[in-house]
């Protein structure tokens, strides 16, 4: 089965994206997704307000459903701009893996492991968000609009 086909930047796998675009659409998307991860930890937390267990679990459901679009959108974010390097999408999973596994820092881990794993996480995001994408057309299009001739 092949990825969904969408035009939308947040939505689709296909073509490619630029470094300003990702960081015009990434930045928000993630600012969205740590926001949204709060209500779900809080209402699974043993620190809970003292609110009606209903409305918790209302926020929770909201703040989830946020919270895996922001994930797919992230992940059409990386994709795109993955394939302006001229990589495979496919690097996107390892690179989710590294980008989830440092949300989770401020849970019970090893301190030290945690900031390796916001460096590292900081780094991906940086390395996407700076490198330049290959000149000219590639395997999985033509390059962003904001490069190309004419």
């Amino acid at each position: 089965m092949s990825p969904p086909r969408s035009r939308h930047p947040l939505l689709g796998f296909e073509g490619r994206m630029g470094r300003v675009a990702f960081l015009g659409w990434g930045l928000p998307v993630l600012v969205a997704g740590r926001v949204a991860l709060a209500p779900v930890l809080l209402a699974f937390s043993e620190e809970a307000p003292a609110v009606s267990p209903a409305l918790l679990l209302a926020l929770a459901v909201l703040g989830g459903a946020v919270l895996l679009a922001a994930l797919w959108a992230l992940l059409a974010l990386i994709v795109k701009r993955l394939h302006d390097r001229d990589l495979s999408g496919g690097h996107a999973a390892w690179i989710m893996a590294v980008l989830l596994f440092a949300g989770l820092i401020g849970m019970p881990l090893d301190p030290l492991l945690d900031e390796l794993v916001a460096i590292f996480a900081l780094g991906l995001l940086a390395w996407l968000a700076i490198v330049r994408g290959t000149e000219g057309p590639n395997r999985f299009g033509p390059p962003p609009a904001s490069r190309r001739e004419g």
